[in-house]
């Protein structure tokens, strides 16, 4: 049904909106499956891309049938996602991950990625990451988006609900902001929930996780299933509180605001 082609494509673009790839990847495919469409094929390459699989998103790009993109707005996205996705492969592919970071800036989409490093328990001194090999100068360790962030622009158009109550300070208003988001995607997203929940709150004594726990990827999920609680009754929903939250936004949270202007967004 063409409808439904069309809401589930669509629903793929507000996922990539609020970064739940995995999720697009499971409704953007099921969209493909009804009708081949130019914009559902390069928001399901983009999702794969973010969660680390270049190569897979280059396949996607390349194999589908380029007069579907002929016309369309698409193809201009395709093409960007196609020469970023390619320029990953050469550099993760190669024996020197020198990737400088006033490089970043020519990317217009960076996957997830992890370097030489693992995660590693340090007694008295709590938790830490550590190289597992000799780092060369410049060389790239990791590449991982906010689970939430609160930028200039998003805090102007939340700042009229969250400022006028009790007057609350910016600092106060970006860490509602940031427990809200992951608040609310916690509540529906699985693999989100058991992330957040192996995150340090300053208390609670979990076991250490793996980075690669720590970030959304292809092996945390059924494929092509959404994340949402629905679909994974054999786990256990975890039950977050708001002081919860907001301990573990404190405690993983980085940036600072000052005189009501951002010096650095908080992540």
């Amino acid at each position: 049904d063409e409808t439904e082609r069309a809401l589930l494509s669509n629903w793929a673009l507000c996922c990539l909106y609020s970064g739940a790839h995995l999720d697009v990847v499971a409704v953007a495919a099921a969209s493909l499956r009804i009708r081949p469409e130019a914009k559902a094929v390069v928001r399901l390459a983009k999702a794969i891309y973010s969660l680390g699989q270049a190569e897979m998103c280059v396949k996607i790009l390349e194999q589908t049938d380029k007069a579907l993109f002929e016309g369309t707005p698409a193809t201009k996205e395709r093409d960007e996602l196609l020469k970023d996705a390619k320029a990953t492969m050469k550099l993760f592919q190669s024996d020197d991950n020198h990737f400088p970071s006033r490089d970043l800036g020519k990317h217009k989409h960076l996957p997830r990625w992890i370097g030489n490093i693992e995660t590693f328990d340090a007694g008295s001194k709590g938790r830490g990451v550590r190289a597992t090999t000799d780092l060369k100068a410049g060389e790239l360790v990791l590449l991982e988006p906010p689970l939430a962030s609160a930028s200039r622009d998003s805090f102007e158009k939340a700042k009229e609900s969250l400022y006028t109550i009790n007057k609350l300070s910016i600092e106060d208003a970006s860490h509602s902001f940031l427990c809200q988001a992951i608040m609310l995607r916690s509540q529906r997203e699985t693999v989100l929930s058991q992330i957040v929940d192996c995150l340090f709150d300053g208390t609670n004594t979990r076991p250490l996780a793996r980075l690669n726990d720590l970030m959304p990827n292809l092996s945390l999920s059924p494929p092509f299933l959404p994340t949402h609680h629905e679909y994974y009754p054999e786990v256990e929903k975890v039950e977050f509180n708001s002081d919860r939250i907001g301990a573990i936004v404190s405690t993983n949270s980085h940036g600072t605001v000052s005189n009501f202007e951002y010096t650095k967004g908080s992540d």
